[in-house]
């Protein structure tokens, strides 16, 4: 991406838990964007999955604490609700066309994201005592007018899926500015195939240009 963008890229070693749970890997990317307002105007956000929640994360508090306004944010298949473990839409399978042949196969892969999405949650916060639907937290429940130029990116298949088309569409009607791009065939963590997957590819050529 940063070929592709022509741009300086910083990835951010932020604290990861369960040995330093939340709010230590947010803090840690403020703490980056902090320091390179001094140098960049134009600074964009990103992220795969967790990771893409944490930029989020870091979006809102630049923006809280008056550091800056993020000029734009690219999302690879992030999550953006914690603690979902509850059966609801955001992980109805059902909503998914796929032939009648893999409806089984669909439904247990979102059935085993369920549960590790519980299980990712709980190592997050280290099991503390905080909301999960804390905007930090669970960005889908933040103020969507935060989030400008937001570019999503995910899998046809990715259990992920329908917790992003919610998140962008609430960003997009608050401000005109979403871009959504749905990839056919392939699921959650498809940037592990840079390099061998057309698809892959072409995700990462289309997330440059919105930087």
């Amino acid at each position: 991406m940063a070929e592709q963008a022509n741009c300086v890229v910083y990835n951010v070693d932020y604290a990861l838990a369960p040995e330093q749970p939340y709010p230590a890997g947010i803090l840690d990317g403020l703490a980056v964007v902090a320091a390179m307002t001094a140098e960049y105007a134009h600074i964009s956000l990103g992220g795969d999955s967790a990771g893409a929640s944490i930029a989020l994360g870091v979006s809102q508090l630049c923006k809280s604490m008056g550091i800056c306004e993020i000029a734009s944010h690219v999302l690879f298949y992030p999550t953006v609700i914690q603690g979902s473990e509850l059966p609801g839409p955001l992980w109805d399978d059902n909503q998914i066309t796929i032939v009648s042949e893999q409806r089984a196969a669909l439904h247990r892969s979102y059935q085993l994201f369920e549960q590790l999405d519980a299980i990712m949650s709980g190592y997050y916060v280290a099991d503390q005592a905080v909301d999960l639907t804390a905007p930090l937290l669970s960005p889908l429940l933040a103020d969507p007018t935060t989030f400008h130029n937001v570019t999503l990116l995910v899998g046809e298949y990715d259990p992920f899926r329908l917790q992003g088309e919610a998140f962008i569409k609430r960003v997009g009607h608050a401000n005109g500015d979403a871009n959504y791009f749905r990839y056919g065939g392939i699921s959650h963590a498809f940037l592990n195939f840079t390099g061998n997957v057309p698809a892959v590819e072409d995700a990462l050529m289309t997330a440059a240009k919105f930087i």
